[in-house]
């Protein structure tokens, strides 16, 4: 009946009288290049405009409030409220494969009564 006698296991007790030198963490941030990557110019969206509401593509891997911050900051407005809408993941296929997955995000930000973003580009 040697199959079902324990065994003691050695190498599990060298491993824990080993210290593993202490390794100091290191806080990694992100930072994008660019988080406002355009204003998205539709029919749509201004229409909405003259509800004070805008429309902005954003990089995708940044929070609402972080681009309701950048928005304030880059146009000099202030913020009331901003919404995020994460749009359908887009699979292309080049030459019967898959060649990659892009998603876009947009935020549409409600800005304060009187003040107003130029979207056409014109000074």
């Amino acid at each position: 009946m040697a199959l079902f006698t324990k065994k003691t296991d050695t190498k599990k007790a060298d491993t824990e009288t080993k210290k593993v030198p202490a390794v100091q963490k290191t806080i990694h941030t992100k930072q994008f290049v660019s988080v406002l990557l355009r204003p998205r110019v539709t029919e749509k969206s201004f229409r909405i405009a003259k509800q004070n509401q805008y429309v902005f593509d954003v990089n995708k891997n940044i929070s609402k409030q972080e681009a309701a911050k950048q928005i304030a900051k880059q146009y000099g407005v202030t913020v009331i409220r901003s919404q995020a809408v994460r749009g359908e993941e887009i699979k292309p296929h080049y030459r019967g494969k898959l060649a990659g997955k892009t998603q876009n995000k947009k935020v549409i930000v409600t800005i304060a009564k009187g003040q107003h973003i130029d979207m056409t580009g014109k000074a």
